[in-house]
């Protein structure tokens, strides 16, 4: 395979880590930022092929040391979009399929999940973590890129106007409306589903 795309395949000595220092240095890279994203999303270690993923799908997209081309953009010719990035593990919502939205249609249209990865070249699919463990693809969810925590999640107060009813107000208070992601479908079919303690088994990692 090496020679047919042209690859020097050069073996180290045994022990002698020093001797392919470029690669070992790269190493690191990547490990020092998946054990920095997971430390910062308080997701736990089980979540570290995703992490691992993130890191190095994220670092793909980060210039050279030439400052000049990134990875990416060496290998497909093409400058990769950075409009869809978003912090690992970071909260969002997720929009549920419309036939699951119970209470009479008043339920919620929306569900809590958390942002653990990308979909392959894929802008606008994400990779998300459900409140109940379960790991789906999802093309319909908006995320919190500063907030990692739900119980910082709060609504914005507005401010309050003076009327001649103020004294009514106790009668007249409607309480914030949820989030609700709304002019999406999807269909829970087309969601590859994948349990949580299944994640310590990496999945296929962008090289």
């Amino acid at each position: 395979y090496c020679k047919n795309k042209g690859i020097e395949f050069v073996q180290a000595a045994p022990r002698a880590p020093q001797q392919n220092g470029f690669i070992e240095r790269r190493v690191q890279t990547v490990m020092r930022m998946t054990r920095a994203v997971l430390k910062g999303s308080k997701l736990g270690t089980k979540f570290w092929p995703w992490a691992l993923k993130f890191a190095i799908y994220t670092l793909n997209r980060m210039p050279g040391r030439d400052k000049k081309k990134t990875p990416y953009e060496l290998i497909f010719k093409e400058k990769p979009s950075i409009a869809h990035l978003h912090p690992f593990g970071c909260i969002g919502f997720r929009m549920k399929n419309p036939m699951n939205v119970t209470k009479g249609g008043f339920g919620d249209k929306a569900e809590r999940c958390r942002f653990i990865g990308y979909v392959g070249k894929q802008t606008k699919t994400f990779v998300v973590l459900k409140e109940n463990g379960r790991i789906v693809k999802e093309a319909h969810a908006r995320f919190y890129d500063t907030i990692f925590d739900f119980k910082n999640l709060r609504p914005k107060e507005r401010k309050k106007e003076s009327t001649s009813h103020d004294h009514d107000d106790e009668n007249h208070n409607v309480p914030h409306p949820s989030l609700i992601i709304s002019d999406a479908k999807a269909d829970d079919g087309e969601w590859e589903n994948v349990d949580a303690e299944d994640v310590g088994r990496a999945p296929d990692v962008e090289s």
